[in-house]
């Protein structure tokens, strides 16, 4: 079964008050908390208007209305979305293709603009990117990935979509953070479950990929009947919420939600740059680039040990800096055909990783 995107009706307009937002940034900011988290993203096609949606605060405003509406229905832990100096951190992303040119994708918007954020580099593991485009579709409002039917790692909305027979999708506006959902909150957050592979297939009441089919004011419905709000999260607590069952997927055990510590961070190397050759009265330097949670290490240390032949050989220089341990060493002059060995190894956090090499100087 192919699933590029799930569909989602239109509603009425509502108003948008703004929230404060941080100025524009084109990249992911530094983290504030470790662990599993959903990044906000703010797209355009290349020859799309920019509303700025990223600094006026309506992103900001909206996530935190659906975030206290969450909350509210758990009792407590709501999502893990990613902050910076307190507040939503959005980044935002010009398509290189046109409105047109996504929109001639059909059922599978989606699709292209998430090639692309991967592309420009959002691909982080622990990340589900929430994805406002502000660019038109001739299908639906959004859609989403859905595990593990459907791959992926971002969830868009289609701003100003064009689905047959109903609304445009920009008729809608946003909620501030202290008012109620309206219609692109509880779609995004829709979504954001889909992506956390909700309502899995096992669900009593699944229903049309992804969904249920009991109550038309629950979260997740599908169906024939409209989606009504204020909508509620799983109705009965059989589907998808709070259900107990350990052999199907429930949104209270999810690593994303805020009540569950994030997994033991992980340190790995992501490349060893070290010379072909060893070369006899020249320096050999190493290079160990390494990330953290799937994210480019802050800071960190370097150790470096090496060997010529028999005897130890120190490093002239260990440093660490832009994610990488480097090392140096000075091959001494006429050691051709001796071995020179070295492990070089990065620190981050109270992790440790290491590569070794061995070359025969020349």
């Amino acid at each position: 079964m192919r699933r590029g995107l799930v569909a989602l009706a239109c509603a009425g307009a509502f108003a948008a008050p703004a929230d404060a937002a941080l100025p524009r940034s084109t990249v992911d900011r530094l983290d504030e908390a470790r662990g599993p988290q959903i990044h906000v993203i703010y797209a355009v096609p290349a020859d799309g208007a920019d509303r700025r949606l990223d600094e006026s605060g309506a992103l900001e405003g909206s996530v935190g209305s659906f975030q206290a509406w969450l909350a509210a229905e758990t009792g407590g832990p709501n999502l893990r979305f990613d902050t910076y100096q307190g507040a939503l951190d959005v980044s935002f992303f010009q398509l290189a293709a046109t409105d047109a040119t996504v929109a001639a994708h059909g059922a599978f918007v989606r699709e292209a603009v998430e090639a692309e954020l991967r592309g420009a580099g959002f691909n982080r593991p622990d990340r589900l990117y929430a994805v406002y485009y502000d660019g038109s579709s001739t299908f639906s409002c959004g859609g989403a990935f859905w595990p593990p039917q459907l791959h992926g790692n971002a969830v868009v909305m289609y701003l100003r979509g064009r689905p047959p027979g109903s609304v445009p999708c920009d008729s809608n506006g946003f909620a501030a953070a202290s008012s109620p959902p309206t219609y692109w909150e509880y779609a995004m957050l829709h979504d954001i479950l889909h992506g956390l592979g909700l309502a899995p297939t096992c669900a009593p009441h699944h229903h049309r990929a992804g969904h249920v089919s009991d109550f038309s004011n629950d979260l997740m419905w599908a169906g024939d009947q409209p989606w009504r709000f204020p909508a509620h999260l799983d109705l009965g607590r059989d589907d998808y919420y709070g259900h107990g069952r350990t052999d199907c997927a429930d949104l209270a055990r999810s690593p994303y939600l805020t009540s569950n510590p994030p997994p033991p961070p992980v340190l790995a190397v992501s490349r060893f740059v070290v010379p072909v050759q060893a070369r006899s009265g020249r320096l050999f330097e190493a290079r160990l680039e390494v990330t953290l949670d799937g994210a480019p290490a802050a800071a960190g240390a370097a150790r470096c040990t090496g060997r010529l032949g028999r005897r130890a050989l120190r490093a002239t220089s260990t440093s660490f800096a832009a994610s990488a341990a480097r090392c140096r060493w000075r091959i001494p002059a006429g050691t051709k055909g001796k071995r020179f060995s070295a492990t070089v190894r990065a620190t981050v956090g109270g992790l440790s990783v290491g590569r070794s090499l061995s070359r025969i100087v020349r």
